[in-house]
């Protein structure tokens, strides 16, 4: 059961929770350009969505690929799949925006590329509120030889898991520590990125049907509470805990809900879960066409841009889909 900590219940849900990180980006983007006025009200609905976020993208991205690299160890294969379902989508949304963004602020074919290729992200930091796609691309190229080389020094997964969590943390904390003008830039996607390898970690977990006791639950609850109101900030723990207490909370919502029978809800959530990347893209998309030919405030700019978002979402996917299946 979820509400006693089955990690396979993450995999079960991840479409629902999927869901539910997409709907916190959209909320979260509404509050942080639409200069809507900060009520208690909007606050708590700005904090419970802000709990997975796109931080949640990346942990269930971790979990999924720990499940996808043990079922398939061709890693080949695994990159045949990510490009199909994940970089030739971002291609194709991204392409004609690219060309938008450079065309109105004059840029050359070289900085189209740097976009394009994400590199911008890595060397600027700006990426127009994209840079989940670069830290995901990034993840998804080194994760899988990374695991190949390490079955030559541990059989024992979960140690590996481990290693790669905190090598994660401690080339990010470096990367403050040492270059923070640079970390500074990238922070947005440098922060979050070790909850790629939490979820890696808790997917070998789930895999091996070990569960997380209700003490590991009741400590994640406690700490994630005392780091918040205590308003202090260790590094990578104190995000990793926040994000970890927004999945398990989540998780135990969704069971509450499934118990009650509220497929509409429910439904609602996998919806959204299944066209969590054309949702991601284009309503970054359309709120800066918006942005650009309308004057009724950001507000405004980004709820349509939103509500277009979710009006196209479905028909982008199956065009993505019936290039996949020709491709294949």
């Amino acid at each position: 059961m979820i509400c006693e900590f089955n990690l396979q219940s993450i995999s079960k849900c991840r479409s629902l929770l999927m869901g539910y990180a997409i709907l916190g980006v959209l909320v979260g983007h509404i509050f942080a350009f639409g200069d809507v006025e900060t009520t208690n009200g909007v606050k708590l609905l700005n904090w419970f969505g802000g709990l997975v976020h796109t931080s949640g993208f990346l942990f269930l991205s971790g979990f999924g690929v720990c499940y996808s690299l043990h079922k398939n160890g061709n890693i080949v294969g695994f990159y045949r799949r990510r490009f199909y379902r994940f970089l030739l989508p971002f291609l194709i949304m991204a392409m004609p925006f690219f060309i938008i963004v450079c065309y109105v602020n004059g840029y050359g074919i070289i900085q189209y590329f740097a976009y394009i290729s994400t590199a911008e992200f890595w060397i600027n930091g700006n990426y127009h509120g994209m840079w989940y796609i670069a830290i995901s691309l990034f993840l998804y190229v080194v994760t899988p030889p990374i695991c190949k080389i390490s079955a030559y020094i541990t059989t024992k997964t979960i140690v590996r898991d481990l290693i790669l969590l905190g090598i994660s943390i401690l080339v990010c904390y470096c990367i403050k520590c040492y270059f923070p003008t640079y970390y500074d830039n990238l922070s947005i996607g440098l922060t979050p990125l070790p909850m790629f390898y939490v979820g890696f970690l808790l997917g070998d977990l789930s895999r091996k049907s070990i569960g997380l006791s209700k003490k590991a639950m009741f400590g994640i609850c406690f700490v994630t509470a005392l780091l918040y109101f205590v308003d202090t900030q260790v590094y990578g723990i104190t995000f990793i805990m926040h994000c970890m207490f927004g999945i398990l909370l989540a998780c135990f919502i969704f069971k509450l809900l499934m118990e009650y029978n509220a497929k509409i809800v429910l439904s609602l959530f996998n919806w959204l879960g299944k066209y969590t990347l054309e949702l991601y893209i284009l309503h970054i998309y359309y709120w800066f066409i918006i942005k650009g030919v309308c004057h009724y405030g950001y507000i405004f700019n980004i709820v349509v841009a939103v509500m277009l978002s979710l009006l196209t979402c479905v028909p982008v996917h199956k065009v993505f889909e019936n290039i996949e299946r020709r491709f294949k």
